[in-house]
């Protein structure tokens, strides 16, 4: 690690957390992140790899970067992808002003009821709006939803135009909760680490690949950039997304090549799934019709084990049949977001099997660890990396369970949601680890978990409230749509590069904090101007949606309590008298334990049986939206996978690596491409580019 690494790292993650909302919300281009492999960090890594660095180089040796020294720029920079798109900023200002937003969006709503429904740390203080002019605290709410008014409405305003005085209150609460949730996520990425990396040998697909693109020492480039096969596979895919770019500006002139096909003439012959798609709007069918394909996850299944890619891309056909036999039956739910449903209770079933795996696989060195975190001997010892992580991580914790407490949330119920967080990131980590699955939801949220354990009579509304925006906050980014953007996959991508690098890692750690909070302070800076300049209005459901929701559902809990008289009841009970007067959800509570024994069945039968073909990451995606939009791609990779193998070899499998890896880095080239000649075009004309995905994101 040197100096004008640490430095370059910073600079990029301010630019990542500067330009995102702009791009996302401004311009309304693809996203900037999107998933944990961003196109814009790692398409312009290839750039930079292509054109700069061998320029540098060849002006002078020292001046071109290292692998080791582009592995923590990298790092820096891919640690504060989690902060100013759906991992952060997109829900974090609507909640702080979630009461005084939904009173005015929704006729005879009262701010000051919607208020006392939660502690007063966790919303603006818009002030008694007597005081006027700008940045007066009277435009704390008018000003973030329709923009700050001024005399020249062509001129932006400035970060000093900004009511900063009434969101001190709700920063003071979040942003130290936000502090303490990076700092146990960091301290447990460093746990887990080594176990997964050296002792389980997990395949780390996108660390393999970003290491195979960096150069060795005293080299500007890797030789795989240099290689026929790498170029035959990036070119023809630079192409052919250039193409259909340019089509969307010129749509009677050049023909868009499909990456995609319809099978609705399979959904028509078959009553069960047309029912479930065309009369019951089920998504696990709805999002089954199109048979579409991404080239960088076909390229990246090429190196994941067989087992893994057949199970990620069948389990969503599975499950299309399983929720169209559930909807006749009426067991399958709209994709509510906050109220225990099949899917979401399923997949929370799912994760806490694998969760229970994972510390179960890796338990003895686990223990060990947590020995020598308290200053106990451990034999054979463990690395201090790691030691220091546990501490890190049980100090995090303890203050997130702490800040919980302080904003309203028993501890018992703190403790419950926290676990629930840390199971979340650990598994999303594990799965990119494990499957390179780079696009990845949860679909489940801690309060989700709590409400069905408990039920709305022990929570009540008001819990209720809380939990949804908790979970909006540390789960939900955008549409309802959970957890895309997480720091611990990074992390513990991050980790693997630094080890295949072999960079030390306890160094990177306190250069990574110092990323996460100055990208934290760039991120809200960028957005609360667009927000007080253009105002929340301009951006749509962009920002408020699932606040929305939330306040939509204790509301609704509210009414449902009162007309059964137990509102009051519900109101009163807290601590340990809620799990005397729990009342589980049966359902949500069936689908629980589905998930989970399906998992552990999977897990023995993986053991037991030799030819078992099914591996147990399916559970975890099957119901998701990336788990169906993906699917076809993970079957199309295994197949090439397979066929290559059994026709060629091993030798014929390595010689073909080259080959995917310019195929995932012409999808890298053509995302940056895009977005820089999107923003060229809204910088030189003030009209906003054409729209042009070529790896999903929500």
């Amino acid at each position: 690690m040197t100096l004008r690494s640490v430095l370059l790292g910073l600079i990029g993650a301010c630019v990542i957390c500067g330009l995102t909302y702009f791009n996302d919300v401004v311009m309304n281009q693809a996203a900037l992140i999107g998933h944990h492999m961003p196109v814009s960090v790692y398409g312009f890594l290839l750039f930079f790899l292509l054109a700069i660095n061998p320029l540098l180089f060849h002006i002078r040796k020292r001046l071109a970067l290292t692998g080791g020294e582009l592995a923590v720029i990298l790092t820096l920079t891919l640690a504060t992808c989690c902060i100013p798109a759906a991992g952060l900023v997109r829900s974090l200002p609507a909640v702080m002003i979630g009461p005084h937003w939904y009173a005015q969006a929704k006729p005879g709503a009262d701010p000051r009821e919607l208020e006392a429904m939660t502690s007063p740390r966790l919303h603006v203080d818009a002030g008694d709006g007597g005081e006027t002019g700008l940045g007066g605290r009277s435009q704390v709410v008018d000003g973030f939803m329709r923009g700050v008014p001024r005399e020249n409405p062509n001129r932006h305003i400035s970060l000093s135009d900004i009511p900063w005085r009434g969101w001190m209150r709700p920063f003071r609460f979040w942003l130290p909760l936000v502090f303490a949730l990076w700092t146990a996520v960091i301290g447990l990425s460093l746990v887990v680490h080594r176990q997964w990396s050296a002792h389980e040998h997990l395949p780390y697909p996108l660390a393999h690949f970003t290491n195979a693109l960096l150069p060795d020492g005293g080299q500007a480039r890797s030789h795989v950039l240099t290689g026929r096969l790498f170029w035959l596979g990036a070119l023809p895919v630079l192409c052919i997304h250039l193409n259909n770019y340019a089509s969307t500006w010129f749509p009677q002139r050049l023909v868009r090549v499909p990456f995609s096909f319809s099978l609705e003439f399979l959904f028509a012959s078959v009553p069960i799934l047309w029912r479930a798609h065309f009369d019951g709007g089920v998504n696990a069918v709805q999002g089954m019709m199109d048979f579409r394909f991404y080239l960088t996850v076909v390229a990246f299944t090429y190196f994941l084990p067989k087992d893994v890619s057949f199970s990620v891309g069948i389990g969503p056909y599975i499950m299309m049949w399983v929720a169209a036999f559930c909807y006749q039956y009426g067991l399958w739910g709209g994709d509510f977001p906050f109220v225990p449903k099949t899917q979401n209770m399923l997949t929370a079933g799912a994760y806490l099997g694998i969760f229970l795996a994972i510390v179960y696989t890796g338990r003895h060195y686990y223990l060990r660890v947590a020995r020598r975190a308290i200053f106990l001997a451990s034999e054979p010892p463990v690395d201090d990396v790691s030691v220091w992580g546990a501490r890190l991580f049980a100090l995090g914790i303890a203050g997130f369970v702490a800040g919980l407490s302080l904003g309203g949330l028993d501890w018992q119920l703190a403790v419950v949601f926290a676990a629930g967080l840390i199971v979340i990131f650990l598994v999303m980590s594990r799965i990119l680890a494990e499957t390179g699955m780079f696009n990845i939801m949860s679909w489940w949220s801690p309060g989700v978990l709590i409400m069905g354990i408990f039920g709305s009579r022990a929570l009540g509304p008001d819990t209720i409230l809380l939990l949804n925006l908790l979970a909006v906050v540390f789960v939900y980014g955008y549409y309802a749509i959970p957890c895309r953007e997480a720091l611990m996959p990074y992390l513990v991508n991050a980790l693997k590069l630094l080890d295949l690098r072999q960079v030390r890692i306890g160094p990177c750690v306190a250069p990574c904090g110092v990323a996460l909070c100055i990208g934290l302070a760039v991120a809200l800076a960028a957005a609360f101007f667009f927000l007080y300049d253009r105002g929340a209005l301009a951006a749509g459901k962009y920002h408020t949606l699932d606040v929305k929701i939330a306040y939509d559902q204790a509301l609704n809990s509210t009414t449902r309590l009162s007309g059964q008289g137990l509102l009051e009841h519900s109101q009163a009970i807290s601590g340990w008298d809620r799990f005397r007067g729990a009342r589980p959800d049966t359902h949500a509570m069936a689908m629980l334990a589905t998930g989970f024994g399906l998992v552990l069945f999977m897990s023995a039968a993986r053991l037991r049986v030799p030819w078992w073909p099914i591996h147990p990451v399916m559970c975890l995606v099957w119901v998701t939206w990336p788990g169906r939009l993906l699917a076809a791609s993970f079957l199309i990779g295994w197949f090439v996978k397979a066929a290559v193998t059994k026709y060629g070899g091993v030798a014929a499998y390595r010689k073909l690596q080259p080959l995917m890896y310019g195929i995932i880095a012409g999808e890298m080239l053509s995302g940056i491409l895009v977005i820089g000649i999107g923003g060229v075009y809204y910088w030189l004309t003030g009209e906003l580019p054409r729209r042009y995905i070529i790896i999903p994101s929500l």
